[in-house]
């Protein structure tokens, strides 16, 4: 008689010659071969994150009220935490044009590149609009937006009890300017950093150059708060350049602008016969608006 521990060995070896026999009755009495077995291939998995996570459409015409303080309707981007480390001067080696003129005569930085024009025009931007009551600090390093300059915009306190906050593209070119211009600057308030969206923005375009019709007719055409700037500067003027012509849009107006009237003022000691001497002012109520420097004077 076989143990009980033989007889739980001999199982498995009976069950292989079970499956053995029943396998051979199987392909003796088919008369076709069994299919192949069919194998799924896995199936691939994608994923898509949007480059832009934010709408990047304008208000539209038929809304004036959109990105002017309607939280449901506004069209700005979602909270960017880093934007504002992003936004504020990241260039430690300049911050105002007499360091910038030191660094790059330290780096030998050629006054022909396009690097030494554009933030030598920035910062004449920066020194000359200090007359007309803005207070604007340099931006840099990339994500920026488009934007140069970022600051606040002191008008009386009758337009604007509380300043202006504007966003400064400088264009610091020699060809013919264009609608593009105006579709940048657009974008520019799409991407603006936290704090610098909403009611209360303007968005200023900059260049030595006149603006053009096309210009002119979209910046009537669009919803945001914008304006333009005609500053020439002249190296020998020590970056202190001149205004010659100064635009805003309706949108702008509605923000702070309105009742803010220009005009054509001339140095003391250039007479009205040279252009040299001619200027745009802003003025108020029959007054200069005072700038930056003459606000400092007058709290004194």
């Amino acid at each position: 008689m076989k143990s009980e521990r033989e007889r739980e060995r001999a199982k498995p070896l009976m069950l292989a010659r079970s499956i053995t026999k029943c396998s051979h009755r199987l392909r003796a009495n088919s008369s076709s071969p069994l299919p192949p077995l069919l194998v799924q291939p896995r199936p691939r998995c994608f994923s898509y994150t949007p480059r832009f996570p934010y709408s990047s459409i304008p208000p539209s015409a038929e809304d004036p009220a959109t990105n002017e303080g309607n939280d449901t309707k506004r069209l700005d981007p979602p909270t960017i935490t880093s934007s504002q480390s992003r936004l504020s001067s990241s260039n430690t080696l300049h911050h105002d044009l007499p360091t910038f003129l030191a660094h790059a005569t330290r780096s030998g930085l050629s006054p022909t590149s396009t690097t030494y024009i554009g933030t030598y025009y920035e910062y004449a931007v920066q020194r000359t609009l200090r007359r007309f009551a803005f207070n604007l600090q340099r931006t840099g390093g990339r994500g920026d937006a488009g934007i140069d300059l970022i600051g606040t915009w002191h008008l009386p306190p009758a337009l604007a009890p509380v300043p202006l906050r504007v966003l400064v593209q400088c264009k610091a070119l020699k060809a013919k300017l264009g609608p593009n211009l105006i579709r940048e600057l657009e974008g520019a308030f799409v991407g603006a950093p936290v704090g610098m969206r909403g009611k209360g923005v303007v968005g200023v375009l900059v260049s030595p150059r006149e603006a053009t019709k096309g210009v002119r007719e979209a910046m009537g055409r669009s919803r945001w708060p914008m304006a333009w700037v005609m500053l020439e500067v002249l190296q020998h003027d020590g970056g202190m350049g001149k205004v010659r012509q100064v635009l805003w849009n309706k949108a702008a107006a509605e923000v702070g602008l309105e009742g803010l009237d220009v005009t054509t003022r001339y140095d003391k000691a250039v007479g009205r016969e040279h252009e040299v001497g001619k200027e745009c002012a802003l003025m108020w109520q029959g007054k200069p608006v005072p700038g930056l420097d003459e606000r400092e004077e007058m709290k004194s």
